[in-house]
């Protein structure tokens, strides 16, 4: 389950989004989809190689993102400067929550995108 003081996805949204994901990859556009660059040649290493699968994680973190208006919300700010003079860090601190969020959207959409399609 997902939770903080803000929104709380809970235990049956989770396993849809699941099953959701589940069946997605089950897609010929899913099973044939592969990591369009060598991201190791990227500034950012995301360890994975041209050529690899989309994983399920990718698909739950997307689909978590586009389905779940409130977790989208709060998760979009925890990228923004809450005041003038901020800190990096903090605002790091504040994203933490969804580190692995912000790690499978910013995988899927620089690892998979295609044309503008996942």
């Amino acid at each position: 389950m997902l939770t903080n003081t803000d929104n709380e996805v809970g235990i049956q949204e989770n396993n849809e989004i699941l099953i959701k994901s589940q069946e997605y990859i089950k897609t010929k556009r899913m099973r044939n989809m592969e990591c369009a660059t060598n991201s190791y040649d990227d500034s950012i290493n995301f360890e994975i190689k041209k050529g690899e699968p989309i994983l399920l994680w990718h698909i739950m973190s997307l689909l978590f993102y586009t389905d779940f208006t409130e977790l989208s919300t709060s998760f979009s700010k925890t990228f923004l400067r809450m005041e003038a003079g901020e800190s990096l860090k903090s605002v790091k601190e504040r994203n933490s929550f969804y580190w692995w969020l912000s790690k499978y959207i910013i995988e899927a959409v620089n690892c998979y995108v295609n044309d503008g399609f996942v």
